[in-house]
């Protein structure tokens, strides 16, 4: 199987027939994506005049860039390095999912079928409880900080929705079902795959599996606890000792070099972004600073945002980084750091004990001393949990502009 979708690509990769209209069928669609010989992630798009929509819960993320060469279909995504490459006819998609990002396992099989509106199953058996509520998630494969985390669930029925809140950053906005005793979520945003598969037990905890995409296999175990919780997230890295400010030079698209004493941040509130054009979670952080630097960069506020890539090739990674700038329509500078390894990463700033999360916030007041070395963030699909952290970073941010 792999073999043939591999050849279908090669066969297709350099004949392109760009267009803007999809062939597809209008309306709601059910595809799948293959993580192993028997278990399949589950994802619902709507195909629309203006292109499609894939659909997670409440998110809807656009997708509208189309090429045709004969049968094949080439479905590009906006903002990750991935698409989907698969034979079409007006009701059914058969090919396979491509994440360049990745090196190894990043050929996953793909099928998707019109007229289909349910993810899970057509007719999923009655619940046997409501999961709504906060539980605490332990990954028994992970160690230290990483190994705890927060699931927030929401149920009408059979369907649930929601969420899990790592130490990193949130799992996206997940959907599925609870069938009988049989919990099943997923999430496909254009690049990373989530499915979590668990069984509700007789002591009322959840036991199961997590999978990332067809790479990464984990078992987790969740109780209820209306107070479960994470670690300090401006705990989790920070300054070695006898250091007190940030220096880095890292150049741009244009071969500039930025340093924390560029004229443009003398005397301004320097908000330094670690980030990737890979990472989810760095990808809304973005959305949250770039609203913000539009509103209040003329009170003296800068943003630079160092890039770690999953990719050494120039080219690529600067056409990646540049759709990650558009895409979010970021306005102030981005540069290339190096590869996207917190170790590597931890190494071209080797003021700060260690890198913990894509994306890390650190923000330095108009003296240029780090005030606050943040870790992760709690995108949209966390909620509440999102408002607090935008509302608390924005306040933080505007006690040092009042300084």
């Amino acid at each position: 199987m792999k073999r043939a979708l591999l050849l279908l690509f090669f066969s297709i990769k350099t004949c392109f027939a760009q267009t803007t209209v999809s062939p597809l069928t209008q309306g709601i669609w059910r595809a799948e994506l293959q993580i192993n010989d028997t278990l399949s992630l589950p994802f619902n798009f709507l195909s629309t005049s203006e292109g499609l929509e894939i659909m997670n819960g409440r998110e809807r993320l656009p997708v509208n860039e189309y090429s045709l060469v004969g049968d094949t279909l080439v479905i590009r995504f906006p903002v990750f390095d991935a698409e989907v490459r698969c034979r079409y006819t007006a009701d059914s998609l058969n090919g396979f999912f491509l994440n360049h990002a990745r090196k190894t396992q990043n050929v996953v099989p793909f099928r998707a079928a019109a007229g289909q509106g349910f993810r899970f199953s057509d007719r999923p058996e009655r619940p046997v409880t409501d999961i709504s509520g906060r539980w605490q998630v332990i990954f028994d494969g992970e160690e230290g900080e990483n190994r705890f985390a927060v699931a927030e669930f929401e149920q009408s029925g059979a369907r649930v929705t929601g969420t899990v809140l790592t130490p990193t950053g949130d799992h996206r906005f997940l959907e599925g079902e609870l069938a009988g005793s049989r919990l099943h979520l997923s999430a496909f945003d254009g690049s990373h795959l989530f499915l979590y598969e668990a069984e509700l037990t007789s002591d009322s905890s959840l036991q199961g599996h997590f999978f990332s995409g067809r790479h990464y296999h984990d078992t987790w175990v969740a109780f209820r606890k209306a107070d479960a919780s994470l670690p300090d997230p401006d705990a989790l890295a920070f300054l070695r000792p006898g250091y007190s400010s940030l220096d880095f030079s890292f150049a741009d698209r244009n071969g500039k070099y930025w340093t924390p004493r560029d004229p443009s941040f003398v005397n301004k509130v320097l908000i330094v972004q670690l980030l990737g054009s890979w990472c989810p979670n760095c990808m809304d952080e973005t959305a949250f600073l770039s609203d913000y630097y539009r509103m209040h960069r003329d009170r003296g506020v800068e943003i630079i945002g160092i890039a770690y890539e999953r990719t050494t090739d120039s080219l690529r990674l600067w056409k990646n980084i540049d759709r990650f700038r558009n895409f979010h329509h970021v306005e102030y500078p981005l540069v290339y750091g190096g590869y996207a390894n917190k170790d590597s990463a931890a190494k071209t700033l080797p003021m700060l004990n260690r890198v913990f999360a894509f994306p890390t916030t650190i923000i330095l007041d108009r003296k240029g001393q780090v005030r606050r070395v943040h870790s992760g963030f709690n995108g949209p699909a966390t909620g509440e949990a999102y408002k607090r952290e935008t509302a608390e970073l924005s306040s933080f941010i505007d006690r040092l502009l009042a300084e």
